[in-house]
């Protein structure tokens, strides 16, 4: 049986001679082009220079050595900015321990990832703990996890108590010894293509022309890499489902193109409309799921309690009352309340 605990620290940015940590750069090549992953400490804002920092460039002593990791120092009296390597701290800072403080420093800009690692440590049963995955073979198995549960963000999971899907796609892809075949899953044809399209879609984003933010950009990178440190796994794994979420947008987006609001506040309807989605959420007075319809090329939303037993692409005869009207990244919908779905004539049980 594996234990988790919950830990809690609380710590304040460290600032030695007037020098603040803001990040660490973990160093990573994509296509030939030297690219970095931000680590930034918590409301800490990183000069987007820094998104292609070199490896080997170390502003304390200039020697050009290839490193894993540099760190990002802001001058609180001037606002300046130093990138210095791990072995120049020291001598920068005048500090006893300046690589105490920098290893402090990264454990608040990646909270969530060391959580991760401390719990993955002894994935495999035993032995040799792997440095990296192929960033596709560990996807697939978070495209399985999200198709066997759902989605659940670490934040979600230590909220409400449930199964990080990054933490659970490590346990698929490695489970204990021991464990009976007929508990195994193994990654199929349509999670590798869930996989590959969410790669594909990270790789993709600095070519969309909007700017990135930190978080984008470290997706970015992560998906060009190939290979993925334990480390990145948790930001890594959000990536299938950030892509899935943006598909979702767009087809939500074409299908409700036309849309246009349907009936006036407290009018009753009857139309007959067909499921796009349901989700489930957590509403002001309990769990309930919102259901979105396709009424004639028109949207229409309810918020239903629980979770009704609805499925995608099930048409449905509706008769509700017109809550309100809305409209959400340009599409007109419009909000329904009581309502009462049966199904046609003649459909099949």
């Amino acid at each position: 049986m594996r234990l988790y605990y919950l830990l809690e620290i609380d710590g304040q940015d460290p600032i030695i001679a007037g020098w603040r940590f803001i990040a660490t750069l973990e160093h990573l090549l994509v296509d030939g082009v030297e690219k970095a992953v931000l680590r930034a400490l918590p409301d800490q804002s990183i000069p987007p220079e820094y998104r292609e920092a070199q490896a080997t460039n170390c502003d304390h002593c200039r020697k050009k050595i290839q490193r894993r990791d540099t760190y990002l120092l802001r001058e609180e009296a001037s606002g300046d900015h130093k990138q210095v390597g791990s072995t120049c701290l020291r001598d920068f800072l005048g500090h006893g321990d300046p690589e105490a403080m920098a290893a402090y420093a990264e454990l608040l800009a990646s909270l969530g990832a060391f959580a991760e690692a401390s719990e993955d440590a002894d994935f495999g049963g035993g032995g040799g703990r792997i440095s990296y995955l192929p960033a596709e073979t560990y996807l697939s198995y978070v495209a399985l996890a999200i198709r066997l549960k759902g989605w659940t963000s670490r934040r979600k999971a230590e909220e409400e108590g449930g199964y990080a899907t990054a933490t659970f796609a490590t346990d698929l892809m490695f489970p204990r010894q021991g464990t009976p075949e007929h508990e195994r899953h193994y990654h199929e044809a349509c999670d590798r293509a869930e996989a590959m399209a969410g790669l594909e879609w990270a790789r993709g984003l600095d070519q969309q022309g909007a700017e990135l933010s930190d978080y984008e950009h470290n997706l970015n990178v992560l998906a060009g890499a190939g290979l993925l440190e334990w480390r990145d796994l948790g930001l890594a794994a959000s990536m299938v489902a950030m892509y899935q979420r943006d598909r979702e947008r767009r087809q939500q987006q074409a299908q409700g193109a036309g849309s246009e609001h349907l009936g006036a506040p407290k009018e009753k309807l009857e139309l007959r409309a067909t499921v796009t989605g349901a989700i489930p959420i957590d509403g002001n007075y309990g769990p309930c799921t919102l259901v979105r319809f396709l009424s004639g090329g028109n949207v229409l939303i309810w918020f239903a309690t629980g979770e009704p037993e609805l499925e995608v692409g099930d048409s449905y005869d509706v008769r509700a009352t017109v809550k309100r009207h809305d409209e959400r990244e340009g599409i007109k919908q419009t909000i329904i309340t009581r309502a009462k779905l049966t199904a046609p004539c003649g459909a099949a049980a």
